[in-house]
């Protein structure tokens, strides 16, 4: 390209810009008038929608009563909790050295620690933490699944 035919792309672009801007800035502005509601009008549209209108003393009354339905409701369920939990009780015992994965399940089973020894030993053997399992003392409440006994085991 030469350097008239810039120019003349160019004025053509100022141009085009200046016809645009006074067109813009010159031409009648329309507003935004905003349409009258009336209580008819939003009535008939909350019927067809299948909702209500409420006085806001109403409003706040209603969820004042369903606040305090969930608060009853609530420490009705936590007093049932407290009523029904069991005590959970703890076993305590000892893995020594040198004892196989099959004689920790056992005695955890007799226990009441885990309900099945041989599941609890294929579990430790299935997931290789049986080589984790740590010799010591050990409280452990009763009643625990494979995965929570096995990290009372490994965690120590």
């Amino acid at each position: 390209m030469s350097r008239k035919s810039i120019q003349a792309f160019s004025a053509g672009i100022i141009s085009a810009t200046a016809i645009l801007s006074a067109a813009y800035f010159l031409s009648p502005k329309e507003e935004a008038v905003p349409a009258e509601i009336t209580k008819k009008q939003v009535q008939t549209y909350l019927g067809s929608e299948g909702e209500v209108a409420l006085p806001r003393d109403q409003y706040e009354a209603l969820v004042k009563a369903k606040e305090e339905a969930v608060s009853n409701d609530n420490k009705q369920k936590e007093a049932a909790k407290t009523e029904e939990a069991p005590k959970q009780e703890t076993y305590r015992f000892s893995i020594g050295d040198g004892m196989s994965t099959g004689e920790v399940a056992q005695i955890m089973e007799e226990g009441g620690i885990i309900p099945s020894a041989k599941e609890f030993a294929s579990y430790l053997i299935d997931t290789d933490l049986h080589r984790k399992v740590r010799q010591g003392k050990y409280n452990l409440p009763t009643g625990l699944t494979n995965e929570e006994a096995a990290k009372y085991l490994v965690k120590q």
